[in-house]
């Protein structure tokens, strides 16, 4: 599960700087979860619900604590 989160974060951002939408749809088919710009996608949509923001404020924690362990074994 780990593994797909970063694998989906990977291709969010590389799907942003390409101007490209494909990879959310992707991500959220196969992995069931929303990434950063998946959750921006809804905005512009205006198709935004509780569990797309539940997923969004659960993957930036992900995020923070990730940073965190890279900060404390450095």
């Amino acid at each position: 599960m780990f593994f797909f989160i970063i694998t989906c974060l990977q291709q969010d951002f590389n799907s942003i700087r390409k101007n490209k939408w494909i990879s959310w749809h992707e991500c959220y088919e196969k992995n069931y979860i929303y990434t950063p710009g998946f959750f921006i996608r809804e905005i512009i949509e205006q198709k935004l619900t509780f569990y797309s923001i539940f997923n969004f404020i659960w993957i930036l924690l992900l995020i923070k604590f990730i940073i965190k362990i890279q900060i404390f074994f450095y």
